[in-house]
């Protein structure tokens, strides 16, 4: 037990203070978790218009359809489709930074602190 009222006060201070960036810690974890969730949605995003644009490109080749017409329109937009699907993917992928290695920062960092 504390008799000491400054020892006391020292206490009830830290505790506070470690209560504080607990809390603090706990919502950037949310925010980082929240951007991880959007990334995570839109690369599953980018990844189904990849997908679909292959889908058409393969369903006018097969000539499934029986109008030349339909069917050139149909590879011309399944052909855009997945180039900007694929596009999309390469700049979420270089953008988010969520996929570089321990390595890659520290090069990263020290590049940077040299210039």
């Amino acid at each position: 037990m504390i008799d000491d009222p400054k020892e006391e006060k020292k206490n009830l201070t830290r505790l506070i203070r470690a209560a504080e960036k607990k809390g603090l810690d706990s919502r950037f974890r949310s925010a980082r978790r929240h951007t991880d969730l959007q990334q995570l949605i839109r690369m599953i995003g980018h990844a189904h218009q990849l997908i679909l644009g292959l889908l058409a490109i393969s369903i006018s080749l097969l000539g499934m359809l029986q109008s030349t017409g339909l069917m050139l329109t149909l590879f011309v937009l399944g052909s855009l489709s997945a180039v900007s699907g694929v596009y999309s993917l390469y700049r979420l992928y270089t953008t988010s930074r969520i996929f570089d290695s321990l390595v890659n920062r520290a090069i990263r960092r020290a590049i940077e602190s040299q210039n």
